[in-house]
């Protein structure tokens, strides 16, 4: 692990890997927040938190389905690139 972070790389690469999960969590808070500041409504903060966790169920049943038929070096280097591709961040790397 020590040779590991002896890397400046890799620090970077850690780093914003970090900061991605920590704006990813943020947002888990911020919305739920957000709702119940501008409605004070329960039932609004139901149907926002039902609203968003209907298309990850569905999505989560159909990507176990697709990892157990593709190799999973393919599924990460496409999940790679269909996360970065928008932003224009994507850098070709060898798999």
């Amino acid at each position: 692990m020590r040779q590991l972070l002896s890397q400046r790389p890799f620090r970077l690469f850690w780093t914003a890997i970090a900061a991605s999960s920590f704006g990813g969590q943020f947002f888990n808070v911020a919305l739920p927040w957000l709702v119940l500041q501008l409605s004070r409504s329960d039932m609004a903060l139901g149907s926002v938190l039902m609203t968003a966790a209907l298309p990850r169920a569905a999505l989560m049943l159909a990507g176990g389905a697709l990892s157990d038929r593709v190799p999973p070096a393919r599924l990460a280097c496409r999940r790679k690139l269909r996360r970065e591709l928008p932003s224009g961040r994507s850098k070709t790397t060898k798999m």
